[in-house]
């Protein structure tokens, strides 16, 4: 589902009305690559900022250089354009094709969570449907691969994305955009969470919707790039039209993690808060008598691990020896690592 209003549509619009380069946008529509999409997925590209690079030069829209080799007439860099991303309003990925001197497409790239890799499938071959590059794309996610196998890998973290943790990273401004896009606060925040909780699904795990890249609007990176800020904005604007306060999410914080799950402040309690849809976990700190930060909210071992004493009578290495039958007891860096990991805000008592 995406969020629709004039005010949007005329958006889209104007983007399209931008001046092109025509010989290069003749290339980038010729050689634009078909995605195929899981059979639930609710959002689609809606915007190509083309890049022809003929020869060695750095991307101005991903932290990389794009070789034009020897054997290689010229790449085409393909900055792909959602409203969405399950997870956080806006997603770029990028694909990279690139053709040789007769005109045929030699190798491609592709990005997959802020790196890329070479597009192969299982038996070392571009994956092509009727001679066109045809990748898979991550369910929510937009993560693209040759074949669904990469895809599948992810499985258990992709439900999860799409389930439990939809919306979970709001307003996600990357450093492309830092200095442009400035809308990322508090209430921002809570609007796009809100949003895309409403949008959270079950992935079928079927790459058959089709669609091809040359349906979208192809337009220069650099007039992409322009048009980006000024569509974040109007983005938000309509989902603080369309959202009322009463029913905007609250900030939803697990106690010493989810501790009716698991033992209270530990790993298990805070991956299961996760699971359960917590936003940050609240944990408790004490040092060691080396001065290691544990989680714990007792002074004393007794009530959570039935040993005698106080935390600070011990060095790290002897209570983590002393609870390792228990659930060894767990150090802050473990704790930050973890919810880094879950994409979890962490409150300190």
């Amino acid at each position: 589902m995406e969020l629709a209003s004039a005010l949007l549509d005329e958006q889209v619009a104007s983007l399209s009305r931008s001046p092109q380069i025509n010989a290069d946008l003749a290339l980038a529509r010729r050689y634009a690559p078909v995605i195929r999409f899981d059979l639930r997925e609710p959002f689609l590209p809606s915007a190509i900022g083309y890049t022809v690079f003929r020869k060695t030069a750095n991307s101005l829209s991903f932290p990389r250089d794009v070789p034009v080799d020897d054997g290689i007439a010229f790449a085409i860099e393909y900055a792909i354009w959602w409203d969405w991303d399950i997870q956080h309003l806006y997603e770029l990925e990028h694909i990279w094709v690139y053709v040789d001197g007769d005109g045929a497409l030699a190798k491609a790239e592709a990005s997959w969570h802020g790196r890329f890799h070479q597009m192969l499938d299982e038996c070392g071959r571009l994956p092509r449907h009727d001679g066109r590059l045809t990748l898979c794309s991550e369910a929510g996610k937009h993560a693209f691969a040759p074949s669904p196998r990469w895809l599948l890998q992810r499985k258990a973290k992709t439900l999860a994305s799409c389930g439990a943790r939809a919306g979970a990273m709001a307003v996600h401004v990357t450093p492309l955009f830092e200095s442009l896009i400035r809308d990322e606060t508090p209430l921002n925040n809570r609007l796009v969470h809100t949003w895309l909780e409403r949008q959270s699904f079950q992935p079928s795990f079927e790459f058959d919707r089709e669609f091809d890249l040359r349906s979208a609007v192809f337009v220069p990176w650099q007039s992409l790039k322009q048009w980006i800020p000024p569509r974040v904005s109007g983005l938000l604007d309509e989902l603080k039209r369309t959202i009322p306060p009463c029913e905007r999410r609250v900030l939803r914080i697990a106690h010493r993690g989810a501790s009716a799950y698991a033992a209270e402040n530990s790993l298990a309690a805070i991956r299961a808060s996760a699971e359960l849809g917590a936003d940050m976990v609240e944990i408790d700190i004490r040092a060691t008598a080396d001065d290691i930060p544990l989680v714990i909210h007792d002074g004393s071992l007794k009530r959570t691990h039935g040993i005698s004493g106080e935390v600070s009578d011990f060095t790290f290495d002897e209570l983590r020896a002393m609870t390792a039958a228990s659930g060894p007891i767990v150090c802050f860096d473990e704790a930050v690592e973890c919810c880094r990991e879950l994409d979890m805000g962490l409150y300190l008592d």
